[in-house]
């Protein structure tokens, strides 16, 4: 038996993620496992409920793993209203943080001075200084 027979269909996976959140709060791990779909499918399910005020997130910490992860509830978010959860920038998770400026090498690279027609020769450079 293929594993598609056993699972919801995707046009009901909204309605089937609401009725297990409604059993008690679960990470997108546990919804996705449970329902045989992928994370991916699942995760937008989830933020179209929370769009509709029918399911809210809630961010835990997991022991020493310095990533965050959300806990799904059912129902709104208690305390809040005409909030959106999906845009608000507290609620989303952080974005890696890359490095923007890096450090100047103080070589000239040989494949570029090749390419426009300067030969790369080491005693040729060292009595001259490296252009910027």
């Amino acid at each position: 038996m293929r594993v598609e027979e056993h699972r919801v269909p995707a046009t009901q996976l909204a309605s089937a993620i609401e009725a297990l959140l409604d059993t008690g709060p679960c990470i997108i791990e546990e919804i996705a496992d449970t329902l045989r779909y992928s994370t991916a499918a699942v995760r937008v399910r989830l933020l179209q409920l929370a769009k509709e005020g029918r399911a809210h997130r809630q961010r835990i910490q997991a022991g020493n793993n310095p990533g965050l992860f959300y806990r799904w509830h059912a129902g709104p978010q208690p305390g809040r209203r005409d909030h959106d959860a999906c845009t608000d920038p507290v609620e989303l998770s952080p974005v890696q943080i890359t490095v923007h400026s890096y450090p100047a090498i103080n070589r000239r690279d040989p494949m570029v001075a090749a390419f426009f027609g300067q030969h790369f020769s080491p005693r040729k450079m060292a009595g001259h200084p490296v252009p910027a």
